[in-house]
């Protein structure tokens, strides 16, 4: 509670945001809205006195995170291959001769491998009210699910397109708001069903903060929430406002910092330090911090493996329940 007042208090002082890192069409969006008015400075001022313990400085080394200026030669490298963009290739875990390994030394790194080189099926669909015909009703669970939720253009969609080589399973876009509907996938490596949600916020005319609420509370079978966060902006008031919304209800809460290829690693483990300082008050959250790159794979490998093991854990607690 004392880490979500503080954090809303920001928004009251300083002068207009002055974002650097965002694209043009949110910098615009960020400073239409009064209340991330002076956000931005606290937190680039929270980022420079941050000094990140050595191990997340470390973590951020050895899985090749963050943005890097490539050398000419890696540069015209990527030209060559510019497929493997978007394709979830974990850098540091795709087998070549930079890479740590493959990613198959362990058996969660197996089943992540196996989960990659799979596809998404979008199994269902639904307003985010219901069915037009019967609201508040949607489809009924087959499996445990987990969702990826966050404000609008955190990059929910493109997250879920990287997990397998179905690069274009959701839509997605550089718009606020191109998610309008709630959308089940499902993989045949992974015994979970991915839900897509649209982004709380403001976006295009509505927003679904509230009514994401609702759903999650009524929603037994989301059994994890992955919270996206922007590398570059943290949790801002509307992430805040949305998280006071939900309280200490619904399944566990685990946080993904995306985007990380726009912040240099010196950066990103300071951003990560701040942002894990901030999830200390966050209630049912772990205390465990992802960091993702959907474009270039950085980080894929690691939330594939959290993700099988929870399908596992989530597998053997059903079994224990049908054997009693």
């Amino acid at each position: 509670e004392d880490v979500v007042e503080r954090a809303e208090s920001v928004a009251a002082f300083g002068a207009d945001a002055e974002v650097e890192l965002l694209s043009g069409e949110e910098s615009e969006y960020f400073a239409s809205h009064d209340e991330f008015k002076g956000y931005f400075s606290i937190f680039e001022k929270r980022v420079r006195r941050c000094r990140p313990k050595q191990s997340i400085q470390d973590y951020i080394r050895l899985k090749k995170l963050g943005h890097k200026k490539p050398t000419r030669a890696e540069a015209l490298q990527e030209r060559k291959q510019s497929m493997r963009a978007w394709s979830g290739r974990d850098p540091a875990h795709d087998g070549s001769a930079t890479a740590l390994d493959d990613g198959s030394g362990t058996v969660l790194g197996r089943m992540a491998n196996s989960l990659h080189s799979g596809k998404l099926r979008k199994r269902a669909s639904c307003p985010v009210f219901g069915f037009l015909k019967e609201r508040g009703k949607f489809p009924p669970a087959e499996r445990p699910e987990v969702m990826f939720i966050g404000r609008s253009n955190v990059g929910k969609s493109s997250l879920l397109n990287a997990l397998t080589r179905s690069c274009n399973a959701a839509k997605c876009g550089a718009q606020f708001g191109v998610t309008r509907e709630y959308a089940w996938y499902t993989s045949e490596n992974m015994p979970l069903d991915v839900l897509d949600v649209p982004g709380y916020g403001y976006a295009m005319g509505a927003d679904f903060g509230q009514p994401l609420v609702d759903f999650i509370l009524g929603r037994k079978s989301v059994r994890t929430m992955y919270v996206l966060v922007d590398a570059r902006t943290g949790f801002t008031p509307m992430d805040w406002r949305w998280l006071r919304e939900l309280g200490n209800r619904g399944p566990e809460k685990v946080f993904i910092l995306t985007k990380i290829d726009m912040v240099k690693p010196k950066e990103l483990a300071r951003v990560a330090s701040v942002v894990l300082e901030d999830i200390e008050g966050i209630p049912r959250s772990s205390k465990r911090l992802l960091m993702v790159a959907s474009k270039v794979g950085q980080g894929m490998h690691d939330l594939r493996q959290d993700m099988c093991s929870r399908a596992v854990k989530f597998s053997q607690r059903a079994r224990r329940a049908q054997s009693k």
